[in-house]
């Protein structure tokens, strides 16, 4: 038998009503069949570290995020032009008016 979780993986123990999060410490698959793969992890709390077992049926794995996309279309900054022009580098959508936005 070979266990769904990874050592040192996070995990969500769906058995306690507070389902905390905690990390496996150790995967102890046993000789005999019909025994069930126990899972060491670890816990912390406010006050102590704690460390308990329990089966694999307990535990949830944490889903992985997505990584986001970089954004491409933002206009690079071009040291060229000249300063203080309040819709520098003709960017789409610019529609502010320069005359009344200028304080005297």
């Amino acid at each position: 038998m070979k266990s769904k979780f990874k050592q040192w993986q996070w995990v969500i123990c769906t058995h306690y009503k507070n389902r905390p999060k905690v990390q496996i410490t150790d995967i102890v698959v046993p000789l005999d069949e019909g025994a069930p793969i126990e899972i060491w992890v670890e816990e912390e709390t406010p006050k102590r570290l704690w460390s308990w077992w329990g089966p694999e049926s307990w535990f949830k794995a944490i889903p992985k995020r997505k990584k986001r996309k970089p954004l491409t279309n933002i206009p690079k900054h071009d040291n060229n032009l000249p300063e203080g022009g309040l819709c520098d580098n003709n960017l789409p959508g610019c529609t502010c008016n320069q005359w009344s936005s200028v304080g005297d």
